[in-house]
């Protein structure tokens, strides 16, 4: 019985969210983002590496103001530390976007990129940390999904690409890239 009131209060939900009409008009201020708490343990069988306990956490909140109807600019700003054992990582960057909706129904498409600078401390705060400066841009794209005329669920694909130059080493440098699914919160006032 509580299933069956749970699939009637989503689908009640879902006709609704049906029937509202997103705001993405001129003036309005967009604020969102999304959070990681990860905590993992890992077995390594050889001898040399034993178990490593490693904690992260990520936080990327993002501000914006509708500059035109479904067009929105601002900046994200991308923390995240990482602990494994006695080394622990520091990454925060800073990266301005423009964000496209289309369509003027509750469900509409959306394309966000971004390209962004920052910085990376990584190594064990006891003896040596290594600093490096951040590269970064990204190109998501999805459905924001209005759940009501505030309120938008942001559910798609991303590609990301980071380059790490570290500073100790002029010639070092490390690139990361990938594609991802993307969740997030859009909140617009």
């Amino acid at each position: 019985m509580k299933i069956l009131k749970i699939v009637f209060n989503v689908a009640i939900l879902s006709f609704i969210t049906v029937l509202v009409y997103g705001q993405t008009e001129k003036g309005r201020i967009l604020i969102g983002g999304e959070t990681k708490l990860n905590f993992s343990s890992i077995k390594d069988k050889s001898v040399s590496m034993g178990e490593k306990k490693i904690t992260s956490f990520e936080l990327s909140p993002q501000i914006g103001v509708f500059t035109l109807r479904n067009l929105a600019l601002g900046i994200d700003m991308q923390i995240s530390t990482t602990s494994e054992d006695h080394s622990k990582n520091t990454f925060l960057a800073f990266a301005p976007f423009i964000r496209l909706y289309g369509g003027s129904r509750s469900i509409k498409p959306f394309l966000q990129g971004e390209v962004g600078f920052g910085k990376l401390n990584e190594g064990d705060p006891n003896m040596y940390m290594s600093k490096s400066n951040i590269f970064l841009f990204g190109i998501d794209g999805g459905l924001g999904i209005f759940l009501n005329r505030i309120v938008s669920l942001d559910i798609g694909l991303g590609y990301a690409y980071v380059s790490q130059k570290h500073k100790d080493y002029d010639m070092a440098k490390d690139t990361t890239s990938g594609i991802a699914g993307v969740m997030g919160l859009i909140i617009l006032l």
